[in-house]
């Protein structure tokens, strides 16, 4: 593909991830407050070498997911990185992730729908830890999310649960 066919296709994604990220940071986002493509790339590629041990799993009724995240969770993950985190979801990789001075400016505030494909990460600027925000509908019409915390540091955290799991 050719680099002017590649950016055409990172315009065209452009139009659909900003409203998107704009849903889910809860403010505007434009293309300059987005990473570049090639660090967002090297972040994934990280994130991706998180040794599978150094993961736990949450599961949470969303309408309790704002509640849990800020009151709890946010200040034990913040706690462990204060520094700088990056949000991302489908798309960037073509976009560009946004970084956040802080997990504090992730307030967890926004729609189920805001992404159609249902997957939120955040993650430690460094890329050693992430939390993975999977939104989705069981069978029984309950709106979820499972959160997965990755990395060395992040993975001992307790995220607790607000819902039992499916097995029970």
């Amino acid at each position: 593909m050719s680099e002017r066919q590649t950016e055409f296709m990172r315009r065209n994604a452009l139009l659909q991830y900003l409203p998107k990220m704009s849903g889910l940071i809860g403010r505007e986002v434009s293309e300059r407050d987005l990473m570049q493509v090639e660090e967002t790339n090297a972040l994934s590629c990280r994130l991706r070498a998180i040794p599978r041990e150094y993961t736990s799993i949450s599961s949470f009724n969303f309408d309790d997911l704002e509640k849990q995240w800020n009151d709890t969770l946010a200040s034990k993950l913040a706690s462990s990185h204060p520094g700088p985190v990056v949000v991302y979801a489908a798309d960037a990789l073509a976009c560009g992730a946004m970084m956040l001075d802080s997990l504090s400016a992730f307030r967890c505030r926004f729609s189920f729908d805001v992404i159609p494909e249902g997957v939120i990460s955040i993650a430690t600027a460094d890329g050693k830890n992430c939390a993975t925000l999977d939104l989705c509908v069981r069978p029984t019409g309950e709106k979820i999310v499972e959160v997965e915390l990755s990395g060395e540091a992040w993975s001992k955290i307790d995220a607790g649960s607000t819902r039992p799991s499916e097995s029970e």
